[in-house]
């Protein structure tokens, strides 16, 4: 046999496989029913939809239409917006500059309701993904190897910033204080340091805009934008580099960049208030040698079965990947490390492990599981709705204390 009908007799093989391979990848049945909301509402977890956001967003968008998925430039962009690039951790715009998690990205450029996307990831995540993953692995290989476009000034959120203009200043800080404070109970001496460093801003569109700052350089912005009512989880992340989490830095450690403890958190918000619970000490106390960093909810997770059984029950079960060698390579007293993700569905991946093995990790979540057995019937999986829980009670006792008695008739 000659090496030509040899390579087209391989090439014909590896055509077959190929075929074989799409036949049994389960097709996308649900489409329609989320078109015409007519989708069966299924009652999640908080940690069950907190996993869900790290499913594959190129894998399950491959199965739910392929044919709005289109390759270049070793790139996966969607056909309906080719700005827009997709990631295994969600879409990220070109034009924008601005990461949107799995969740986030099938709201916007899909037009689903939370609920909807919720419901599909969940589908997607009951089934066998062998053949899935070898198809994609031969056909979009380079879209989970090439790297997000870095540059762009962000430094053009200073300029623009409605706390540094004498018309608008007192309404921008009236904003600032009454989403952060009043809607979600974040002390107010921690707002007033963040706005005191420049490390918050409000933009022209009044979204509220956390800045990540090297040096003299802004690297990093995450919004809580106005149009979705400041809902939690509706931080869409703008960064010249990947993953360019929010930082938060305390007392003495802020002057000599020498730590002693990591904390790391999800999203702002739970930083954030995980920060207010220290001061009231309902948590572990952060010292002055402490930084927080918030991961902007874009961790790298890969998601490993939505059908584990645990305790009789189907939950998600998720590999935490934060990549913080950088970080650590840089800051060598560093001897503790705090995790406070508030989902206990993580375990650590191999290469983590691997960045900690000389360091103490320790895991938060037992803290919110101790406070919620507290609460007795109240489930609270989030350091924010423990604030809100003791905000409200503090509240409360203050306004009965400050009720006059009834005189005596």
């Amino acid at each position: 046999m000659s090496d030509t009908n040899y390579s087209a007799e391989l090439l014909e093989n590896f055509s077959t496989y190929v075929k074989r391979l799409k036949i049994n990848i389960p097709p996308c049945l649900i489409k329609d029913a989320i078109i015409k909301n007519q989708f069966e509402r299924k009652t999640l977890s908080p940690s069950e939809k907190a996993a869900l956001n790290y499913v594959d967003c190129i894998a399950f968008l491959f199965w739910y239409d392929e044919s709005n998925l289109i390759m270049k430039h070793r790139q996966l962009y969607l056909k309906s917006n080719p700005k827009c690039i997709v990631k295994p951790e969600g879409i990220y715009d070109l034009s924008t500059m601005s990461m949107f998690s799995t969740i986030a990205a099938l709201m916007v450029f899909y037009g689903m309701s939370s609920e909807a996307a919720y419901f599909a990831l969940y589908q997607f995540s009951r089934l066998m993904k062998h053949n899935l993953s070898r198809y994609l692995e031969i056909f979009y290989g380079d879209a989970y190897a090439s790297n997000l476009p870095s540059g762009g000034d962000l430094n053009y959120i200073l300029k623009n910033d409605l706390l540094c203009r004498d018309e608008s200043h007192d309404k921008a800080t009236n904003i600032i204080y009454g989403v952060l404070a009043g809607q979600y109970h974040i002390d107010r001496e921690i707002i007033t340091d963040l706005i005191h460093q420049r490390l918050v801003a409000l933009d022209e569109n009044l979204d509220i805009c956390f800045i990540r700052m090297e040096e003299t350089r802004v690297i990093g912005i995450t919004r809580l934008r106005k149009k979705d009512n400041y809902v939690h989880g509706k931080e869409y992340v703008s960064m010249t580099k990947r993953f360019s989490g929010f930082v938060y830095e305390i007392g003495s450690s802020r002057v000599s960049k020498k730590y002693k403890d990591l904390y790391l958190f999800d999203s702002i918000i739970e930083m954030l208030s995980y920060a207010s619970l220290s001061k009231t000490k309902h948590v572990p106390r952060l010292n002055d040698a402490s930084i927080c960093m918030s991961t902007n909810g874009n961790l790298a997770v890969e998601m490993c079965s939505m059908g584990t059984l645990r305790n009789g029950i189907n939950s998600p079960d998720s590999k935490l990947d934060v990549n913080i060698s950088p970080f650590l390579d840089k800051n060598e007293d560093l001897w503790q490390i705090w995790f406070g993700f508030n989902s206990d569905c993580y375990t650590f991946k191999d290469n983590l492990r691997y960045q900690l093995r000389y360091k103490k990790s320790t895991n938060l979540q037992e803290k919110l599981r101790d406070f919620s057995l507290s609460c007795g019937t109240v489930n609270v999986y989030t350091w924010n709705s423990m604030l809100e829980i003791i905000s409200n009670a503090e509240k409360s006792r203050k306004n009965n204390s400050d009720t006059p008695e009834k005189a005596p008739e």
